[in-house]
């Protein structure tokens, strides 16, 4: 059994390597070998982004999660989403989704939890700070990944100190998507937080 699940891995490894190949598309480095982090994916502006996203990790043999609401989960398709990485949140509970999320991180011995901080594909003028506070409640670093569909290439950033002063995490997002083209890249707005007296 052990022996089909890496033949298993190693199949769709290769058939999703192969895939990307026939796109044009390259992986450009590897994301870092760490047990639990947040993985920031921007910018989120297409429909292509979670699909590519998706081979990139069988690629690297990295198993991704993501959050998604309590509903997704109802037969009969809770068992593809679970598959897929998925982590059910009961968003009723709006105040408790950090809470929610973290202390799933901090119960598994393996977590990578990508969450796209525009929240949408449309423009938004600002980040959701969510992945913030997710990090810095479960003392994970945050890693930032970019998908830039002029060149055609998919990367990562080295660990993030989630208990750095949140400018700072601001200015090294900032710097590290600096030239980075979303497909539709009128939708890729301004990175920073919402003003709180807004």
């Amino acid at each position: 059994m052990q022996v089909l699940k890496i033949n298993l891995d190693l199949i769709t490894s290769k058939l999703s390597l192969f895939i990307l190949y026939l796109s044009s598309w390259k992986i450009k480095n590897s994301p870092p070998i760490t047990s639990k982090y947040v993985l920031i994916a921007a910018p989120h502006t297409s429909n292509w982004d979670f699909p590519l996203m998706l081979l990139t990790s069988y690629v690297k043999k990295v198993q991704l999660n993501w959050m998604g609401k309590k509903s997704l989960f109802n037969w009969p398709f809770g068992s593809i989403m679970s598959a897929l990485g998925g982590v059910p949140i009961d968003r009723e509970k709006k105040g408790d989704v950090v809470i929610q999320t973290s202390e799933k991180i901090v119960a598994s011995k393996k977590f990578i939890l990508v969450i796209p901080p525009e929240g949408t594909r449309s423009r938004s003028e600002f980040w959701k700070s969510g992945f913030l506070h997710i990090a810095r409640a479960s003392n994970v670093p945050i890693v930032f990944s970019s998908l830039d569909y002029k060149k055609k290439e998919i990367s990562f950033s080295a660990p993030v100190n989630q208990n750095l002063k949140t400018d700072q995490i601001l200015l090294f997002a900032n710097n590290f998507y600096k030239n980075i083209v979303g497909l539709n890249q009128e939708n890729f707005g301004p990175i920073k937080f919402k003003d709180k007296s807004d």
